[in-house]
């Protein structure tokens, strides 16, 4: 569907930023892809080379579109290696935990905060 397109457009544009010395792309991982209002998160694998195997990167994103129709994306990722159901956890939580604001939204928690 349209949200697998906009993930994988959105993974080609961070191969493109980063530094990915094998120059493989990545790949967005086959049923990671969710949408919730306009929140899209997936998780996608990098191969890389090293000096002896290739190994593999898992990256989780969210993206988070915003009023003026720009987005928000925020990547957190570990080797696969690593990616177990606790690291898992971690990076999904810190991911959440980020929230984009507007001049809505701060003058919202410069409220909350008085």
């Amino acid at each position: 569907g349209k949200a697998d397109v906009v993930a994988g457009l959105l993974a080609r544009a961070r191969d493109n930023d980063a530094k990915n010395s094998a120059g493989i792309p990545s790949k967005v991982e086959r049923g990671s892809v969710s949408v919730d209002g306009k929140t899209l998160k997936f998780r996608m694998l990098t191969e890389m080379t090293t000096m002896k195997d290739p190994i593999k990167r898992v990256t989780v994103v969210r993206a988070e579109l915003l009023p003026d129709r720009s987005y928000l994306a925020v990547w957190a990722s570990c080797l696969e290696s690593d990616f177990g159901p606790e690291t898992r956890k971690r990076l999904e939580y810190s991911l959440s935990s980020l929230v984009a604001r507007t001049e809505e939204t701060s003058s919202e928690v410069k409220q909350l905060l008085k």
